[in-house]
């Protein structure tokens, strides 16, 4: 797998320093709308090929594959240039701001027989793994509660008036988009969609900076909070009447596990290795072993969470909305 990464912020830095420890995938190349700053993050980050064209990008047949780390609204847009000019898509959470947009893709996608994926590291990891075969033991569940919240470096720009994009309703951002997209993957993966489901946000200029899902199971219940104008301890707790597993600290990763039942008490710490590995070894994975089925499985999956992204965002008329 041959990757040009879009966009030069910290994720995608993460990304490229993880890739370069992965065997099944190769970054050859980055973007920008401007070919100097292409150049300076490419020779920070040892890549040889820059870019400030997406033609340029689909012109060079060595490239297979392009990562989309651009705001949120943009992502339909790009991903369906590279689809369409028969290039595999790897795209950052959440994978756009339109259900049908993200199903119109898919379609697109499976008629040129091209991988499409999602980038959302924490359903990738071993203790996510473990989670999933472990619940059973847990006895009927009852409570699932999910806390990530980081006070963003950007936040105090947004209070003084300014618009950054994690801030600005036009690209999507707010703390559901950014941050609670983490905790619903984690939940949804593990117990499916909601009977129902309602959003309370705290909402400033049109944007949620922070926010309440609340998700009902119906004999169970999650509760998602995540902030970007307020910090506090991360966790993800899944709690059954015979016992409750924890994950102590961002939900982005599930570094350590606590678990406690009836019959037994102890901790896990298997995610030692970055926290995009996981998730990029899979892709390479797949794509290596032509494995769309597991692919597309996967990508309904993004759908169904997207659903409960748009529905949030409803039911608050917070408009975000994709960029053609």
């Amino acid at each position: 797998m041959k990757i040009i990464t879009v966009g030069t912020g910290v994720i995608v830095e993460d990304f490229i320093k993880t890739a370069k420890e992965i065997k099944q995938v190769e970054i050859v190349g980055s973007y920008s709308r401007s070919l100097s700053r292409a150049k300076d993050f490419s020779d920070k980050m040892g890549i040889v090929k820059y870019y400030d064209s997406f033609s340029t990008i689909v012109a060079d047949d060595e490239v297979n594959t392009v990562y989309i780390a651009s705001p949120n609204a943009l992502h339909y847009s790009q991903a369906k240039y590279f689809l369409e000019n028969n290039k595999n898509v790897i795209i950052e959470k959440p994978i756009m701001s339109s259900v049908d947009h993200a199903k119109e893709l898919f379609e697109l996608a499976k008629r040129n027989e091209l991988f499409i994926f999602e980038a959302i590291s924490n359903i990738q990891t071993p203790n996510f793994k473990f989670i999933k075969e472990y619940i059973p033991k847990l006895g009927p569940i009852r409570m699932i509660q999910a806390n990530y919240s980081q006070y963003s470096s950007r936040y105090d720009l947004f209070k003084e008036g300014q618009k950054p994009n994690v801030f600005n309703p036009e690209f999507s951002g707010g703390a559901l988009m950014d941050l609670n997209v983490y905790n619903i993957q984690l939940i949804y993966n593990l117990f499916g969609k909601p009977e129902k489901s309602q959003y309370y946000p705290n909402v400033m200029e049109g944007i949620d900076t922070s926010g309440v899902l609340i998700m009902d199971y119906g004999k169970y219940k999650a509760v998602s909070s995540a902030a970007k104008d307020s910090e506090s301890f991360g966790y993800f707790q899944v709690q059954g009447e015979d016992g409750y597993i924890i994950s102590r600290g961002p939900t982005n990763e599930l570094k350590s596990l606590f678990i406690k039942t009836n019959e037994e008490e102890f901790e896990i710490d298997y995610n030692l290795k970055p926290r995009l590995y996981s998730e990029i070894e899979e892709f390479g994975t797949l794509f290596l072993n032509k494995d769309y089925k597991t692919t597309y499985e996967n990508f309904e999956r993004s759908i169904e969470v997207l659903e409960i992204l748009e529905e949030s965002w409803s039911q608050n008329k917070l408009g975000f909305k994709d960029k053609d």
